[in-house]
């Protein structure tokens, strides 16, 4: 983490707006004036914009804190951590939309409910993702990791997997943890940096020939392009609740949930 987290951020939104400029797109210009007109008084709430993202993170975690970590008090403290990967909603790199993210956050809510799953808060992200073993091309793959009250018995593990099996592009579409009380784990689901995951053969710790994937900076096109969704999709729609008070909940992120496209 860096040492000064809204100094890095202050410095990520000016590399996106400078790469927005640089677009051909009409929309990405309309969007780096509302991330240039951004201050600390005036917000731009755009999920484009780091800085706006670490107070939408900072309010995620005091819902996480109201609604997840507060009742399992009652339960000894016990908490669950899990990302979903859907393996139906791979898109071509250039036809991301706000509809693909939704249809991701959907999902995983329905499969909550069908699983009978305790409460739970999911945080959908969307990474670019290039296989240089070949195996699949490049493609954008929204997510999602939630956290949640109470553990998960075997059953209902299985059951997620049952929802979400291993397909071509995801071997592993589900991973279920212990959630401790770190605030770093209650922060991951909601944060604002953005990767693009980059699988490559790999013989470098002596064992045989291997796949790894390696978190690498986005592209400035990929990155142009997601910001220009994740502005349109809104911090709102990152939240997806399941056995939760939606609207009880949201009412923590204090006007964060839609961006302002005006002056």
């Amino acid at each position: 983490m860096s040492a000064d987290p809204q100094l890095e951020a202050t410095m990520a939104r000016k590399w996106l707006i400078g790469h927005l400029r640089a677009s051909d797109l009409p929309e990405a210009t309309v969007l780096a004036l509302i991330l240039e007109r951004c201050a600390a008084t005036k917000p731009c709430r755009s999920p484009a914009c780091a800085a706006c993202g670490l107070a939408f993170q900072a309010a995620a975690v005091s819902i996480v804190e109201r609604f997840i970590r507060e009742p399992a008090r009652s339960i000894r403290g016990r908490m669950h951590a899990s990302t979903i990967v859907p393996g139906t909603h791979f898109v071509a790199p250039d036809a991301l939309t706000v509809e693909a993210i939704s249809g991701v956050g959907a999902e995983i809510a329905n499969a909550f409910e069908r699983c009978d799953l305790p409460p739970a808060i999911i945080g959908l992200e969307t990474s670019f993702n290039e296989d240089k073993t070949g195996a699949s091309d490049p493609h954008w793959c929204p997510h999602g990791h939630s956290l949640g009250q109470d553990w998960l018995s075997d059953a209902t593990v299985r059951a997620l997997r049952e929802a979400f099996p291993k397909s071509h592009h995801v071997q592993r579409p589900v991973r279920v943890d212990l959630l401790d009380d770190d605030e770093r784990a209650r922060r991951y689901p909601f944060k604002s940096e953005r990767s693009r995951r980059v699988t490559e053969w790999s013989e470098s710790d002596g064992r045989n020939r291997h796949r790894v994937t390696r978190h690498r900076p986005m592209r400035p096109d990929q990155a142009t392009r997601l910001a220009l969704v994740e502005h349109q999709f809104g911090f709102h729609r990152r939240l997806v609740f399941h056995g939760i008070d939606e609207d009880a909940a949201c009412r923590d992120l204090k006007g964060l949930g839609w961006p302002r496209d005006g002056p």
